[in-house]
């Protein structure tokens, strides 16, 4: 009898023992299924069921969503994050448009479109309205020329030939 006893009480530990999983087991699952759904640049370890996360989100948001994806986890008790958000590079501040006053634009207008004897400009306003005609291979050099001197805006009334 107390042998039936004592392989009864060994068969049932046996049972048990085989039936539930190692806490290293459950650990590994853990990883496996949250590494699947994890962005590139972070990762995490599992042991106990504590999972800490490391790595550089991009933002906020997609950080918040991978600790709520973890957390929900089977297996997982409670999250430890070690992770940081990527700093935004600074944006270069645009450098300050310069509008020369219409008086400078009338004199800065005399010394370059004296190489182009066709073309007229009036000016008001710092808006450069240029009449006239031009040879299409030297708009472009017209063109540039004029917004070098800074106007608010060129009208083209041109005729090109």
């Amino acid at each position: 009898m107390n042998a039936r006893k004592l392989s009864i009480g060994l068969l049932l530990v046996a049972a048990i023992a085989t039936s539930c999983k190692s806490s290293t087991e459950k650990d590994a699952a853990a990883k496996l299924s949250i590494e699947k759904t994890l962005d590139p640049g972070i990762s995490v370890q599992v042991k106990d069921g504590v999972a800490t996360v490391t790595g550089v989100f991009i933002d906020e948001a997609s950080r918040e969503k991978a600790l709520k994806d973890i957390k929900a986890t089977s297996g997982i008790k409670s999250v430890v994050d070690q992770s940081e958000i990527s700093q935004a590079p600074a944006i270069p501040s645009p450098e300050a448009v310069t509008i020369h006053a219409d008086d400078q634009l009338n004199n800065d207008l005399k010394t370059v479109l004296s190489a182009f004897p066709n073309v007229q400009s009036s000016v008001k306003d710092g808006v450069v309205t240029l009449t006239g005609s031009v040879e299409r291979n030297v708009l472009p050099q017209l063109m540039q020329a004029v917004n070098a001197t800074h106007p608010k805006k060129v009208e083209n009334q041109l005729q090109i030939k």
